[in-house]
């Protein structure tokens, strides 16, 4: 049998969307790069003010124009309410990676 990336099957994101948090971590900003390079539009959640968000714009797979459209920095805390906290997933979110930690 082979696998996924060898036939393509479920490689391509192209009209999926996800929602990561801890988007300025190692982890999740190399696992946004590999999203917005197999297609997928990204919401991208990170801390008000955090300085590392700059990274996000930065990712190697963001610098070309049809990527960078595909990417929403999304300013949010884990400490947010249920009810605020949900207001900023996109309705249309196929899959949510949570790769964030609350210390």
């Amino acid at each position: 049998m082979q696998d996924q990336e060898e036939t393509g099957a479920g490689v391509d994101g192209a009209g999926r969307t996800c929602f990561v948090t801890g988007a300025t971590g190692f982890i999740a900003l190399n696992l946004i790069d590999e999203l917005l390079r197999k297609g997928w539009s990204v919401h991208a959640l990170h801390r008000a003010g955090s300085a590392r968000a700059r990274m996000l714009l930065d990712l190697p797979h963001a610098a070309d124009s049809a990527a960078a459209s595909r990417l929403t920095p999304v300013e949010g805390d884990l400490n947010f309410s249920a009810n605020a906290f949900a207001a900023l997933v996109p309705g249309n979110c196929d899959v949510i990676y949570h790769i964030c930690h609350v210390a």
